[in-house]
């Protein structure tokens, strides 16, 4: 089995970022025999099981836990095919290191209130004081 990942170069993975995974299992069965399944273990525990009818997924992280901690950062996510001609399943692992979004931000919004005209008024948005491990930011 094979696995394709849109960006296989990276190595972070931010908790709401989209993940989207194509399975490569070359067969001559019929693929509706065949029976898909994804496990994300995290800290040595599974803390998601995934099962889908297609070898196209597409998935996010914090869909399926939100018990992620920022000292423990590896996560394993475990892919697997079985074919009922065969014993046991075919299985691929994808290794990554989660990527947490900034803590402590703070957001404003002010108005200038010197022009009082109805969708004209200009308005300033800003995050200050956000603590990253992970900085540059990359959201």
């Amino acid at each position: 089995m094979d696995i394709k990942v849109v960006d296989p170069f990276a190595s972070k993975l931010n908790l709401n970022e989209e993940v989207i995974v194509k399975l490569n299992y070359d067969t001559s069965v019929n693929t509706d025999i065949l029976s898909y399944s994804g496990t994300v273990t995290y800290n040595d525990e599974t803390v998601g099981v995934i099962s889908f009818d297609y070898v196209v997924l597409r998935f996010k992280l914090w869909d399926i836990s939100s018990n992620f901690d920022r000292a423990i950062l590896p996560i394993e996510i475990r892919f697997s095919i079985y074919n009922p001609n065969f014993f046991m399943p075919s299985i691929s692992i994808l290794l990554f290191t989660l990527n947490f979004p900034p803590e402590n931000c703070v957001f404003t919004c002010t108005a200038d209130t010197s022009v009082q005209i109805a969708l004209t008024t200009v308005f300033r948005l800003s995050m200050d004081g956000c603590q990253d491990t992970d900085s540059p930011i990359s959201y």
